[in-house]
């Protein structure tokens, strides 16, 4: 076919999510940011579509944006 070969791209991210990845500040590596309650289940989605990575400790979720979500928010 004429268009099989087109570039793929992601699907937007909805607005909420899109919120909890803006507030998570890009920080060097071994830094992570604290998250409130209420940005825990939009941090989990990004997790899964390996936007964030999350880390739990004492009952407080940590996140680090990854290296594909600073391109994306620049697009």
């Amino acid at each position: 076919m004429l268009f099989d070969n087109l570039p793929q791209f992601p699907p937007a991210l909805p607005d909420d999510d899109l919120a909890v990845l803006r507030n998570i500040t890009a920080m060097p590596p071994g830094e992570w940011d604290l998250l409130d309650w209420n940005e825990w289940a939009g941090a989990r989605r990004l997790e899964r579509q390996r936007l964030v990575k999350i880390s739990r400790c004492a009952g407080e979720l940590w996140a680090q944006r990854t290296p594909q979500a600073s391109l994306r928010l620049t697009n």
